[in-house]
C-alpha cells in the first residue's frame, strides 16, 4: 500500500500526463500541475527537485503507463497475433486514459517539441524513449521471423520504422487534419505491411 507522499507524487504525474496529452510537455508548469491537482505550488515542488526533473517524471510516469495499457496487453505469444493486437491497442491509447480533454500521444507532442532543442536531459530521455519503442517493435518482428511467419529477408527495423511512420501519420491525420478515415487507412496500411512480410509457407 502507498504512502500519502507516494500517493500525492502519484496525482500529480496522473495529473502531468494528463495535462502534456492535451496541452504538451513544454506547457506542463509546475502552477498548471498545483491547479490541475488541486494544491498548491509549493506541495507540488516539494516532490522534485526543478522543474525539468518534474518533466521527467511525467515522462517516466508516461512510459509506464504505455508499457502496461498498451505493450503488455497486446502481448501473446504468438507473434504475428501480438502484432495485430499491437495495431488495435496502441491507436488513440492516450485517449483511453484521459477522455476529460481531447488528447493524442504525449509522446509524439515531446518529440516534435524538443527535436531541435539543444542537448538536455529531457531531449535525452526522449531520444532513449523512442529508441526503445523501435526497438520493442524490431524485436517483435524477429519473433515474427523466428517463428516462420515472416520471410527471413525482412529487415526488422526497417519494419519497426514503417510501422512507426504509419503511427505518426495517423496521429497527423486524425488531430490535426481531423481526418474521419484516418483510423481505417492506419489498420489497412499496417495489415499491407504485414502481408508483404508474410512467409510464404504461411
Amino acid at each position: 500500500m502507498m504512502n500519502k507522499s507516494t500517493q500525492t507524487r502519484e496525482k500529480i504525474l496522473r495529473k502531468g500526463f494528463e495535462y502534456a496529452s492535451s496541452f504538451g510537455l513544454l506547457s506542463v508548469t509546475i502552477g498548471e500541475i498545483a491547479k490541475a491537482a488541486l494544491m498548491s505550488r509549493t506541495g507540488v515542488i516539494s516532490h522534485f527537485a526543478n522543474k525539468e526533473d518534474m518533466q521527467i517524471a511525467i515522462l517516466k510516469y508516461t512510459e509506464q503507463m504505455f508499457v502496461e495499457s498498451v505493450l503488455k496487453r497486446a502481448y501473446c505469444q504468438d507473434p504475428i497475433d501480438n502484432l495485430h493486437n499491437l495495431k488495435v491497442i496502441w491507436l488513440n491509447w492516450a485517449t483511453s486514459l484521459n477522455r476529460q480533454h481531447k488528447t493524442s500521444c504525449p509522446f509524439i507532442k515531446a518529440a516534435i517539441e524538443y527535436k531541435d532543442r539543444d542537448a538536455g536531459l529531457i531531449k535525452a530521455y526522449m531520444q532513449d524513449q523512442q529508441q526503445r519503442l523501435l526497438s520493442y517493435l524490431s524485436d517483435l518482428v524477429e519473433r515474427c521471423k523466428a517463428c516462420g511467419d515472416f520471410k527471413q529477408s525482412t529487415d526488422s527495423e526497417l519494419f519497426a520504422y514503417e510501422f512507426y511512420s504509419l503511427y505518426l501519420g495517423h496521429s497527423i491525420q486524425k488531430n490535426l487534419l481531423e481526418s474521419k478515415q484516418a483510423e481505417q487507412r492506419f489498420y489497412l496500411l499496417i495489415e499491407q505491411l504485414i502481408s508483404r512480410h508474410l512467409s510464404v509457407a504461411k
